[in-house]
């Protein structure tokens, strides 16, 4: 069983593809929430069968996302949401698209809005901000991709800055939306997608 087939380091990687196919003796079970083309061939080619599950382990069904058009400002709206949802004690995930949109996301967030942090790949005490928004010590992170997989907290609730933007893929978009409702007491959430128009990654 291999599970996160679309993730790195084993998409791409004809050398860990090629482990998996040599290693096999039966039956085999290929897990992704977002699979290619090319993997829904490989099954079929080898008399597969694809099974998709649109409920989580408990049993309720996946969040899905509300898309915000915003009237005045991306940030006003960001700002009206990201207070909405703190002021009911949820802990908030903002993705942005980029360092720089974080940076001046954040920059704007922080001065209304205390008790948050950003994280980036750059950021060297990301794994503490991480950590402190894990034991609630932070009430909302803005956050690149480095957050969008492997990441299961209770009550969890995500907003998506600037979600037409070009490195917003359907793919990446999925996952993100992944991280609320995966607790067994806690599956119900928000997920919302703030941009100014819908394209074919976050309709």
């Amino acid at each position: 069983i291999i599970d996160e087939i679309d993730a790195f380091p084993y998409r791409g990687s004809e050398v860990l593809q090629s482990f998996f196919k040599s290693s096999l003796r039966g039956n085999f079970i290929l897990l992704t929430a977002t699979p290619t083309a090319k993997d829904e061939e490989y099954i079929k080619e080898n008399n597969g069968e694809k099974v998709t599950l649109l409920k989580r382990y408990h049993s309720h069904p996946l969040i899905v996302p509300r898309f915000i058009k915003p009237t005045i400002s991306l940030y006003i709206s960001c700002l009206i949401e990201l207070k909405r949802l703190t002021a009911k004690k949820y802990p908030v995930m903002v993705f942005v698209p980029t360092i720089k949109v974080g940076q001046t996301l954040f920059r704007f967030l922080s001065f209304h809005l205390k008790n948050g942090q950003f994280v980036s790949s750059e950021e060297e005490k990301r794994d503490e901000y991480i950590k402190a928004f894990k034991e609630r010590k932070l009430n909302y992170l803005v956050t690149t991709s480095i957050l969008e997989r492997g990441v299961t907290i209770a009550n969890l609730q995500v907003i998506v800055f600037k979600s037409n933007h070009k490195l917003y893929t359907k793919e990446a978009l999925i996952q993100i939306s992944g991280r609320v409702g995966r607790k067994m007491n806690a599956y119900l959430g928000e997920v919302l997608f703030i941009g100014d128009y819908l394209n074919e990654a976050n309709r």
